[in-house]
Protein backbone atom coordinates (compact mmCIF):
# COMPACT_ATOMS: atom_id res chain seq x y z
CA UNK A 1 0.00 0.00 0.00
CA UNK A 2 1.27 3.29 -1.25
CA UNK A 3 1.32 6.32 1.67
CA UNK A 4 0.59 9.52 0.09
CA UNK A 5 0.33 11.92 2.75
CA UNK A 6 2.05 15.10 1.39
CA UNK A 7 5.92 13.46 0.45
CA UNK A 8 5.72 15.33 -3.00
CA UNK A 9 5.50 18.63 -1.50
CA UNK A 10 8.87 18.47 -0.10
CA UNK A 11 11.93 18.29 -1.95
CA UNK A 12 15.86 18.44 -0.82
CA UNK A 13 16.88 20.93 0.90
CA UNK A 14 19.43 22.38 3.62
CA UNK A 15 19.49 20.41 6.80
CA UNK A 16 16.72 19.84 8.50
CA UNK A 17 18.15 18.78 12.33
CA UNK A 18 21.29 20.63 13.58
CA UNK A 19 23.25 19.68 16.98
CA UNK A 20 26.03 21.61 18.42
CA UNK A 21 28.03 20.88 21.06
CA UNK A 22 25.16 18.88 22.37
CA UNK A 23 25.75 17.82 26.12
CA UNK A 24 24.03 16.12 28.43
CA UNK A 25 24.95 14.99 31.80
CA UNK A 26 23.08 13.05 34.03
CA UNK A 27 23.07 13.04 37.91
CA UNK A 28 26.05 11.05 39.65
CA UNK A 29 28.31 12.75 36.87
CA UNK A 30 27.37 10.30 33.74
CA UNK A 31 27.99 11.73 30.69
CA UNK A 32 25.17 10.87 28.12
CA UNK A 33 26.57 12.78 25.52
CA UNK A 34 30.07 15.00 25.35
CA UNK A 35 29.49 17.31 22.77
CA UNK A 36 27.71 15.92 19.67
CA UNK A 37 28.20 17.47 16.10
CA UNK A 38 25.60 16.29 13.47
CA UNK A 39 23.46 17.42 10.80
CA UNK A 40 20.16 15.96 8.92
CA UNK A 41 19.86 17.24 5.51
CA UNK A 42 16.53 17.01 3.94
CA UNK A 43 15.62 14.41 1.58
CA UNK A 44 18.34 12.08 3.32
CA UNK A 45 18.45 9.16 5.70
CA UNK A 46 21.71 9.46 8.49
CA UNK A 47 22.60 6.74 10.19
CA UNK A 48 24.02 6.96 13.84
CA UNK A 49 25.50 4.32 15.29
CA UNK A 50 27.65 3.51 18.50
CA UNK A 51 27.92 1.00 21.16
CA UNK A 52 25.45 0.72 23.99
CA UNK A 53 25.92 3.54 26.06
CA UNK A 54 27.42 5.63 23.00
CA UNK A 55 24.50 8.27 23.76
CA UNK A 56 22.48 7.14 20.40
CA UNK A 57 19.19 7.62 22.60
CA UNK A 58 19.63 10.28 24.56
CA UNK A 59 20.76 12.21 21.27
CA UNK A 60 17.48 10.90 20.05
CA UNK A 61 15.90 12.84 22.98
CA UNK A 62 17.33 16.15 22.80
CA UNK A 63 16.48 16.40 19.48
CA UNK A 64 12.93 15.57 20.26
CA UNK A 65 13.11 18.00 22.97
CA UNK A 66 12.01 14.91 25.88
CA UNK A 67 15.48 16.14 27.71
CA UNK A 68 16.92 19.03 28.02
CA UNK A 69 21.12 19.90 26.92
CA UNK A 70 23.23 20.40 29.44
CA UNK A 71 25.19 22.27 27.03
CA UNK A 72 24.90 22.88 23.19
CA UNK A 73 22.02 23.58 21.20
CA UNK A 74 19.78 21.30 18.97
CA UNK A 75 17.22 22.61 16.24
CA UNK A 76 14.32 20.92 14.16
CA UNK A 77 13.51 23.23 11.32
CA UNK A 78 15.31 26.17 12.70
CA UNK A 79 12.84 25.72 16.47
CA UNK A 80 15.54 25.30 19.66
CA UNK A 81 14.52 22.18 21.02
CA UNK A 82 15.33 22.96 24.66
CA UNK A 83 13.67 26.10 24.28
CA UNK A 84 10.08 25.25 22.38
CA UNK A 85 10.09 21.57 22.96
CA UNK A 86 6.14 21.45 22.16
CA UNK A 87 7.03 22.89 18.47
CA UNK A 88 9.14 20.52 18.24
CA UNK A 89 7.55 17.89 18.97
CA UNK A 90 4.55 19.04 16.52
CA UNK A 91 7.32 18.85 13.38
CA UNK A 92 8.50 15.36 14.26
CA UNK A 93 7.66 11.52 14.53
CA UNK A 94 9.67 9.93 17.30
CA UNK A 95 10.22 5.97 17.41
CA UNK A 96 11.33 5.34 20.90
CA UNK A 97 13.75 2.28 21.72
CA UNK A 98 11.45 0.54 23.73
CA UNK A 99 8.16 -1.22 23.26
CA UNK A 100 6.09 0.84 26.32
CA UNK A 101 2.46 2.43 25.43
CA UNK A 102 -0.57 2.74 26.60
CA UNK A 103 -1.51 -0.85 27.73
CA UNK A 104 -5.65 -0.69 27.98
CA UNK A 105 -5.86 0.91 24.78
CA UNK A 106 -6.02 -1.34 21.25
CA UNK A 107 -3.32 -0.34 18.33
CA UNK A 108 -5.96 1.11 16.53
CA UNK A 109 -7.06 3.38 18.99
CA UNK A 110 -3.27 4.60 19.83
CA UNK A 111 -2.61 5.68 16.59
CA UNK A 112 -5.56 7.19 16.47
CA UNK A 113 -5.26 9.20 19.62
CA UNK A 114 -1.76 9.96 18.61
CA UNK A 115 -3.01 11.41 15.25
CA UNK A 116 -5.73 13.67 17.34
CA UNK A 117 -3.34 15.08 19.65
CA UNK A 118 -1.38 16.12 16.13
CA UNK A 119 -4.59 17.80 15.28
CA UNK A 120 -5.89 15.70 12.49
CA UNK A 121 -9.97 15.19 12.30
CA UNK A 122 -11.24 12.12 13.80
CA UNK A 123 -11.89 10.68 9.94
CA UNK A 124 -8.46 11.22 8.95
CA UNK A 125 -6.83 9.82 11.99
CA UNK A 126 -8.96 6.73 11.70
CA UNK A 127 -8.09 5.98 8.17
CA UNK A 128 -4.64 6.90 8.25
CA UNK A 129 -4.39 4.23 11.22
CA UNK A 130 -5.61 1.97 9.25
CA UNK A 131 -3.26 2.52 6.37
CA UNK A 132 -0.26 2.18 8.45
CA UNK A 133 -1.25 -1.18 10.55
CA UNK A 134 -2.41 -2.55 7.45
CA UNK A 135 0.71 -1.57 5.93
CA UNK A 136 2.64 -3.40 8.77
CA UNK A 137 0.82 -6.41 8.68
CA UNK A 138 -0.88 -6.21 11.86
CA UNK A 139 -4.43 -7.54 10.81
CA UNK A 140 -8.05 -6.91 12.13
CA UNK A 141 -8.08 -8.56 15.40
CA UNK A 142 -4.31 -7.83 16.23
CA UNK A 143 -5.88 -4.19 15.67
CA UNK A 144 -8.96 -4.62 17.79
CA UNK A 145 -7.26 -6.04 21.04
CA UNK A 146 -5.80 -4.18 23.96
CA UNK A 147 -1.63 -3.58 23.58
CA UNK A 148 -0.85 -5.39 27.00
CA UNK A 149 -1.35 -8.47 25.45
CA UNK A 150 0.73 -7.51 22.11
CA UNK A 151 4.42 -9.12 21.75
CA UNK A 152 7.07 -6.88 21.29
CA UNK A 153 7.41 -6.64 17.37
CA UNK A 154 3.56 -5.80 17.57
CA UNK A 155 4.25 -3.36 19.93
CA UNK A 156 7.08 -1.68 17.65
CA UNK A 157 5.00 -1.95 14.92
CA UNK A 158 1.93 0.32 16.64
CA UNK A 159 4.92 2.66 17.72
CA UNK A 160 6.29 2.96 14.16
CA UNK A 161 2.74 3.72 12.91
CA UNK A 162 2.45 6.18 15.69
CA UNK A 163 5.50 7.88 14.58
CA UNK A 164 4.09 8.36 11.21
CA UNK A 165 0.87 8.74 11.54
CA UNK A 166 0.64 12.70 11.21
CA UNK A 167 3.13 12.70 8.28
CA UNK A 168 5.82 14.61 10.46
CA UNK A 169 8.68 16.41 8.60
CA UNK A 170 11.41 15.24 10.42
CA UNK A 171 11.90 11.29 11.70
CA UNK A 172 13.83 10.29 14.85
CA UNK A 173 13.75 6.14 14.76
CA UNK A 174 15.28 4.47 17.62
CA UNK A 175 15.85 1.03 16.40
CA UNK A 176 13.32 0.73 14.15
CA UNK A 177 13.59 -2.70 12.89
CA UNK A 178 14.39 -4.19 16.32
CA UNK A 179 12.05 -7.14 17.50
CA UNK A 180 10.16 -6.89 13.41
CA UNK A 181 9.83 -9.78 10.95
CA UNK A 182 11.71 -9.91 7.84
CA UNK A 183 8.80 -8.98 6.29
CA UNK A 184 7.85 -5.93 8.50
CA UNK A 185 11.31 -5.01 8.31
CA UNK A 186 11.54 -4.86 4.64
CA UNK A 187 7.99 -2.43 4.64
CA UNK A 188 9.62 -0.31 7.07
CA UNK A 189 13.21 -0.08 4.82
CA UNK A 190 11.05 0.97 1.84
CA UNK A 191 8.90 3.52 3.70
CA UNK A 192 11.73 5.11 5.18
CA UNK A 193 13.29 5.63 2.01
CA UNK A 194 10.33 6.56 0.30
CA UNK A 195 10.05 9.92 2.90
CA UNK A 196 13.31 10.79 2.26
CA UNK A 197 13.25 10.35 -1.37
CA UNK A 198 10.18 12.56 -0.93
CA UNK A 199 12.13 15.22 0.87
CA UNK A 200 11.62 14.53 4.79
CA UNK A 201 15.07 13.81 6.61
CA UNK A 202 15.00 10.47 8.61
CA UNK A 203 17.74 9.63 11.00
CA UNK A 204 18.18 6.02 12.37
CA UNK A 205 19.33 5.24 15.01
CA UNK A 206 20.79 1.24 15.24
CA UNK A 207 23.13 -1.56 16.06
CA UNK A 208 22.11 -3.20 12.84
CA UNK A 209 25.08 -1.82 10.53
CA UNK A 210 24.01 -3.99 7.37
CA UNK A 211 20.71 -2.35 7.86
CA UNK A 212 22.31 0.87 8.06
CA UNK A 213 24.68 0.62 5.36
CA UNK A 214 21.65 -0.46 3.10
CA UNK A 215 19.10 2.31 4.32
CA UNK A 216 21.63 5.43 5.00
CA UNK A 217 22.92 7.89 2.99
CA UNK A 218 25.36 8.98 5.63
CA UNK A 219 26.63 7.46 8.51
CA UNK A 220 27.88 8.91 11.87
CA UNK A 221 30.04 6.31 14.46
CA UNK A 222 29.10 7.82 18.22
CA UNK A 223 32.09 6.56 20.69
CA UNK A 224 31.91 7.88 24.49
CA UNK A 225 29.39 10.41 23.64
CA UNK A 226 31.44 11.89 20.70
CA UNK A 227 31.27 12.04 16.89
CA UNK A 228 34.35 9.20 16.03
CA UNK A 229 33.99 9.80 12.47
CA UNK A 230 31.01 10.65 9.53
CA UNK A 231 30.33 10.49 5.43
CA UNK A 232 29.23 7.57 3.22
CA UNK A 233 29.76 4.01 3.83
CA UNK A 234 32.76 4.64 0.78
CA UNK A 235 34.16 7.50 2.94
CA UNK A 236 34.25 5.97 6.04
CA UNK A 237 35.98 2.80 4.66
CA UNK A 238 38.60 5.02 3.21
CA UNK A 239 39.26 6.90 6.53
CA UNK A 240 39.52 3.63 8.23
CA UNK A 241 42.54 2.10 5.61
CA UNK A 242 39.61 -0.52 4.87
CA UNK A 243 38.90 -2.49 1.39
CA UNK A 244 35.50 -1.67 -0.57
CA UNK A 245 34.45 -5.28 0.37
CA UNK A 246 35.10 -4.86 3.99
CA UNK A 247 32.04 -5.25 6.04
CA UNK A 248 30.95 -2.22 8.24
CA UNK A 249 31.76 -3.94 11.26
CA UNK A 250 34.96 -4.53 10.21
CA UNK A 251 35.22 -0.59 9.48
CA UNK A 252 33.24 0.24 12.74
CA UNK A 253 35.71 -1.51 14.92
CA UNK A 254 38.78 0.39 13.11
CA UNK A 255 37.29 3.49 13.30
CA UNK A 256 36.44 2.99 17.29
CA UNK A 257 40.00 1.40 18.03
CA UNK A 258 38.29 -1.47 19.09
CA UNK A 259 40.25 -4.96 18.29
CA UNK A 260 38.55 -7.67 16.64
CA UNK A 261 36.21 -10.14 19.08
CA UNK A 262 38.17 -12.34 20.73
CA UNK A 263 37.69 -16.13 20.85
CA UNK A 264 35.04 -18.27 23.12
CA UNK A 265 36.61 -19.65 25.63
CA UNK A 266 38.56 -23.06 25.41
CA UNK A 267 36.04 -24.93 27.75
CA UNK A 268 32.95 -23.12 25.30
CA UNK A 269 34.01 -24.46 22.14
Amino acid sequence: MALAWGCSELTPGPPAVVARDLAKVYPGDIAGLDGLDLEVRSGEVLGLVGQNGAGKSTAIALLSGALRPTRGMASVLGIDAARDPLGVKRLVGVMPPGGETFERLTGSEIVTLTGRLHGLSIADATSRASDLLELFELDAEARSRVAGGYSTGMRRKVLLAAALVHAPRVLLLDEPLAALDPVAAAVVRRVVRDLADGGRAVLVSSHALDTVERLCDRIVIVHHGRVRAQGSVVELRQLAGCGPSDALEDVFLKLVGRAPPGRAPEWLR
